[in-house]
C-alpha cells in the first residue's frame, strides 16, 4: 500500500492557478504557482509539498489547506474527548 497523498486544492487568481502556502513558524502566507508546487511535490514524493520559508528562513512553508485540515481534525478529536493523536 502506498503513502496517502493529499488532494491539493488550487485557486485561480488573475488567470494563474495558485496554491496558498503558509509558514508553520512565522505564519507568513504566499500564493505559489501551482505548476511549480506540483512539480516539486512530485520530485519530493511526500504526503504534501514542503518548501523553505522565504520570509523567516527558519520554518517550512506548506499548503494552508494542510494546516486548516489538521486544526479541524484536532478540534474534532478534542470535542469527542480523545487525546491528541500521535502522528
Amino acid at each position: 500500500m502506498g503513502k496517502k497523498r493529499l488532494r491539493l486544492k488550487t485557486e485561480r487568481i488573475d488567470g494563474e492557478e495558485v496554491v496558498r502556502m503558509e509558514c508553520v513558524s512565522c505564519h507568513g502566507t504566499e500564493d505559489a504557482d501551482a505548476d511549480i508546487v506540483f512539480e516539486c511535490w512530485e520530485m519530493d514524493g511526500g504526503p504534501f509539498p514542503v518548501f523553505e520559508c522565504p520570509f523567516c528562513g527558519r520554518g517550512t512553508r506548506i499548503p494552508k489547506q494542510v494546516i486548516e485540515e489538521t486544526e479541524a481534525e484536532e478540534e474534532k478529536e478534542k470535542h469527542l474527548g480523545r487525546e491528541k493523536s500521535k502522528r
